[in-house]
């Protein structure tokens, strides 16, 4: 008879799930004539365009691509977007690291010539990717040591799946098969809204059947529309240090605070470091 197992002991932050973690996520619904101009950065990043067309750029290419296609941009390769006076599609951005053992099972991440560039999704691998996303972004809002090791795993699964889309392996939908979509746009809504607190308050009160909702929101996510919309504007806000060049106070500006020092204060209390300290140094605080 085999002896019992010894007790389950947490993995140490040295191994690999503590390495694959998410720099920042956003997701937003971008307007006519929207771009973000070439950039790149020390890290990987997956984005995937729902909802319309845009002009894609990557490696010195510009591309059109249509809805629910997903990109892979290596560290140091610069991409961007840019829409034209009628286009305004979803994107769904995620920033992480991989070390060279992941990176070795997860091969798809490392060719020159990957399949995911572009990768066109399936209506039910977008679902997926959707739901991945946002249990991966609730891990991410959070500072408890136990998050970072969910992250991880929401992390992993999500690359995975990307990964085996694009080598064209077997696949499952783990998204859920009853869902309420009212939950989805309460998410997206929440997203959309992230620099304009009033229009967050304005929406939630004209949405009918609100305190039903509000429930099932944070039975799904652990956490209440108010929470989540605070959690977004701080990870808006590390996706604006990391992707463009605004100042400190353009990006308070953008996220809707009246003074700088106010948003400063807010990022410090979540992250623990200031906006500027975090730019340099991305994705090195007590919640990401």
């Amino acid at each position: 008879m085999e002896s019992p197992p010894g007790p389950l002991v947490a993995p140490e932050f040295t191994d690999d799930w503590s390495r694959l973690r998410a720099i920042s996520l956003r997701c937003v619904h971008t307007a006519p004539q929207n771009y973000c101009q070439w950039h790149s950065h020390p890290f990987h990043e997956i984005a995937l365009t729902t909802e319309g067309t845009t002009l894609n750029g990557f490696a010195g290419q510009l591309l059109p691509i249509s809805a629910n296609t997903l990109f892979h941009y290596r560290p140091g390769e610069e991409h961007g977007f840019w829409n034209d006076n009628r286009q305004q599609p979803r994107i769904w951005v995620v920033h992480f690291t991989l070390d060279p053992k992941l990176l070795a099972g997860l091969p798809a991440f490392g060719r020159a010539d990957s399949m995911l560039r572009p990768c066109q999704l399936t209506v039910p691998q977008v679902e997926t990717f959707k739901w991945l996303f946002m249990r991966l972004s609730v891990e991410h809002s959070q500072r408890a040591p136990s998050c970072a090791l969910a992250e991880a795993a929401w992390l992993h699964l999500l690359l995975v799946n990307v990964h085996r889309w694009a080598q064209r392996e077997f696949a499952t939908s783990i998204a859920p098969a009853t869902g309420r979509p009212e939950i989805l746009r309460l998410w997206q809504m929440i997203q959309e809204t992230a620099g304009r607190p009033a229009e967050f308050t304005r929406r939630i009160k004209e949405m009918p059947n609100y305190n039903s909702l509000r429930g099932e929101f944070t039975a799904v996510f652990g956490v209440s529309p108010g929470q989540m919309a605070l959690r977004t504007r701080m990870q808006t806000a590390k996706s604006l240090l990391i992707e463009t060049p605004l100042s400190i106070k353009q990006i308070a500006d953008e996220l809707g605070y009246v003074r700088q020092h106010e948003f400063s204060r807010m990022f410090h209390r979540v992250t623990g470091r200031s906006p500027t300290d975090w730019r340099e140094h991305p994705g090195i605080d007590g919640s990401v």
